[in-house]
């Protein structure tokens, strides 16, 4: 048995330190990189923007003989594509695109949109695309193009009062009979003050 006295023995203890020491020092100079995130390889298209809004330029009506009507769209950002898109769905699938800009602010003026399809109702949506992929579509917009002049009517005839009469009412009631050839028309009379 060997006895000991005096300062206690340090010899295994010294050999610990010295090995902690090497160890983390090989561990600072080859383990502990840190590499850049390589944003190509981020998922795209994910996450949400706000839905766009879209609208008619102020005072233009909702049915009209424009053909070439002006749009207001809304709540976008720099860099967004915007496209506003004829029958597409509630997300903006299976329609045809009519007109794509570039957002350069938070809104764009769609001036003079030329609609070719000729008189009817068009049904009309925004979809927007952000730079990482990422869309959102508008809620739908109708807008009814009557350009064309309605048939001139025919065969109208006065039945009431009878044509010539004269009276002292001042608010008669007028029967006129003939034939209006499109639905949703007005017909205007115009009486002859001589």
């Amino acid at each position: 048995m060997n006895n000991f006295s005096g300062r206690a023995p340090c010899f295994n203890i010294a050999v610990y330190v010295i090995a902690a020491i090497c160890f983390s020092a090989s561990f600072l100079a080859t383990g502990c990189t840190v590499e850049p995130i390589n944003q190509s390889k981020l998922p795209i298209g994910t996450g949400s923007i706000t839905v766009p809004e879209f609208k008619l330029q102020a005072g233009l009506s909702s049915t009209s003989n424009d053909q070439t009507p002006s749009f207001e769209i809304g709540n976008l950002s720099d860099g967004y594509i915007v496209e506003i898109l004829e029958g597409a769905d509630s997300s903006c699938s299976g329609g045809t695109v009519v007109k794509s800009v570039t957002a350069s602010g938070g809104s764009v003026t769609i001036d003079s949109l030329e609609l070719t399809g000729g008189d009817k109702t068009y049904d009309l949506r925004v979809m927007v695309t952000s730079p990482s992929g990422v869309t959102s579509c508008s809620d739908e917009l109708e807008y009814v193009l009557d350009a064309t002049a309605p048939v001139a009517p025919s065969g109208w005839t006065l039945s009431s009062p009878t044509n010539g009469a004269t009276s002292s009412d001042s608010t008669p009631q007028i029967t006129i009979t003939g034939d209006v050839l499109e639905v949703g028309s007005t017909a205007k009379v115009y009486a002859d003050s001589g």
